[in-house]
């Protein structure tokens, strides 16, 4: 009885020892879509829901390129290649989860979330002829 008195009384000192006084910081999201510098996503046409199992898949057809200075293009990869992708910019709401991205004249404004997998859906809540739900995946090897 004596030894787990010891024993209790040691382990309060250690794990006592372990506090030092550090903050904990809440997590900055800023940089999720461009991971500090330049982060390349691919639209994954081929789920329309997160449950929803693909159906087909087809590589590099729609690609958005994300840079850290809040620079933005979209196409496919053979615009790329001939310079006439879609330019322009985005910003993200941490708070709202809201992510707008403006290309031209258009200002698309999203409900941005991440699955299971780390991939994002987008939720369009404003922009005309885009689909209700956008599943974003990191740049896949082709096939």
């Amino acid at each position: 009885m004596k030894n787990s008195w010891h024993f209790s009384a040691i382990l309060v000192v250690l794990l006592s020892s372990c506090i030092n006084g550090e903050q904990t910081y809440q997590v900055d999201y800023t940089n999720i879509l461009c991971g500090g510098n330049s982060k390349v996503w691919e639209l994954d046409h081929s789920k329309t829901s997160e449950n929803e199992s693909p159906r087909f898949y087809t590589w590099g057809q729609g690609v958005f390129v994300f840079y850290l200075s809040g620079k933005v293009e979209i196409g496919s990869l053979k615009d790329f290649a001939t310079k006439n992708s879609d330019t322009g910019s985005f910003t993200y709401d941490q708070s709202n989860q809201i992510l707008m991205i403006k290309v031209e004249k258009e200002i698309w404004k999203f409900q941005m979330s991440l699955d299971r997998d780390g991939d994002f859906w987008l939720k369009t809540i404003r922009g005309s002829g885009l689909s209700k739900y956008m599943h974003l995946v990191p740049l896949r090897e082709p096939k």
